[in-house]
């Protein structure tokens, strides 16, 4: 098979995520297909209202809303969104000097499924995506990343490196103390998982992402806009749904 940057970017390689049991993945996806079939019906019906009337009905939303939190609570049981929490990999305390190097963990497991047939989330995607740039750049990923977040004055976004003290890190749980996240060694999934950021820096970010395509859209400027980031064409290519 072949597996395109463009199917890793969108969740469609194939590749697993932390979990390997390809049954218990079929299960989680059939009980959630089963919980969409449930409350489509509901969407489709809202939507005609929208379509023919230009309002929606209070009946109408109060009822899908009604059924949507049955079908919720008939779908979701005690710490069901924390399993991913309990995949052994989300503790992974190897260092690894480079991400090609991190691919070993998953390089010899099976695809899921065909590339392009079926969505399932996998930061170890990313990770390939990451080795991609590591490869075609020829520098160390984490130096490329944080040379463009310097690049776009993204001075609070940081490896997420459990030994450094970072000021302004996050910690918490769930009572609202504060406490030590559980050691974690990054390096593995830096692409996947292993940044931090903040709101000030996601939104330059956003910026820099809404000029490149912006600045191509005006065609008589003479060459007076400067250019963005990145290409138009490539912003545009990006945002093309799959």
């Amino acid at each position: 098979v072949a597996i395109t940057t463009r199917l890793l970017v969108s969740h469609l390689s194939g590749i697993r995520h932390y979990e390997k049991d390809i049954t218990k993945v079929k299960e989680e996806k059939e009980k959630a297909n089963r919980a969409f079939k449930l409350i489509k019906p509901y969407q489709d019906k809202e939507q005609k209202e929208k379509e023919g009337k230009g309002i929606e009905k209070t009946d109408s939303v109060k009822q899908r809303k009604e059924h949507e939190g049955e079908v919720k609570s008939r779908n979701s049981k005690p710490g069901r969104r924390d399993k991913e929490f309990e995949q052994e990999e989300y503790y992974l305390k190897e260092k690894f000097e480079s991400v090609i190097e991190s691919l070993k963990i998953f390089k010899n497991d099976p695809l899921f499924f065909k590339p392009g047939s079926q969505f399932l989330y996998s930061t170890y995607g990313f990770t390939l995506l990451s080795a991609v740039v590591e490869r075609v750049s020829g520098q160390k990923f984490t130096d490329y990343m944080l040379k463009m977040f310097r690049d776009l004055d993204m001075l609070s976004t940081v490896l997420d490196d459990n030994e450094a003290m970072i000021y302004n890190r996050a910690s918490y749980n769930k009572k609202g103390r504060l406490v030590n996240a559980p050691y974690v060694d990054n390096s593995y999934k830096w692409a996947g998982g292993g940044f931090l950021s903040s709101v000030g820096d996601l939104l330059k970010f956003g910026n820099a992402l809404l000029y490149s395509y912006q600045a191509g859209q005006f065609k008589n400027t003479n060459g007076k806009l400067l250019p963005g980031y990145l290409k138009p064409d490539t912003v545009a290519m990006m945002w093309t749904p799959v």
